[in-house]
């Protein structure tokens, strides 16, 4: 299972897309993911389900973040521990708990716990962005 934390902005929330320095704090609730190999990609996030091919946002962000990261298909489930839609950054923390869970799932040595080399934790960030631009077009990267 992988996870990852939501966060708050607390000063120039709407400023920071636009490359504004902001002030923002993590929280510790956020989002966790498990993925496995699959025929085709899928993603399940409370009620909602979609497939990498679906044409609904969802799927078109599992698309890109699976794109981003070179990877098979693979089926996604989630568990969302933030309200979405309130400007937590629960988009954010389902983008890189689902990119985590994915390179554990085809990684042989997936990294230990709490543990993460520099060169995945970029890769898991540019498929966050890459997650976050179907929602948000030019997201804060926060």
């Amino acid at each position: 299972m992988a996870r990852a934390g939501g966060k708050v902005i607390l000063l120039g929330e709407h400023a920071v897309v636009h490359g504004v320095q902001a002030v923002a704090a993590g929280l510790d609730r956020g989002a966790r993911a498990r993925a496995r190999p699959a025929r085709t990609s899928s993603i399940q996030v409370g009620e909602l389900h979609a497939t990498a091919d679906d044409g609904s946002e969802l799927g078109r962000a599992l698309a890109a973040l699976t794109t981003a990261l070179s990877l098979p298909p693979l089926a996604v489930q989630v568990e969302l521990e933030l309200p979405p839609g309130c400007g937590l950054g629960a988009s954010a923390a389902i983008g890189v708990a689902v990119a985590r869970a994915a390179l554990d799932a085809v990684d042989t040595a997936p990294a230990a716990a709490g543990v993460e080399p520099r060169q995945r934790t970029e890769r898991v960030l540019g498929a966050a962005m890459a997650w976050e631009r179907v929602f948000h077009g030019n997201p804060s990267g926060i």
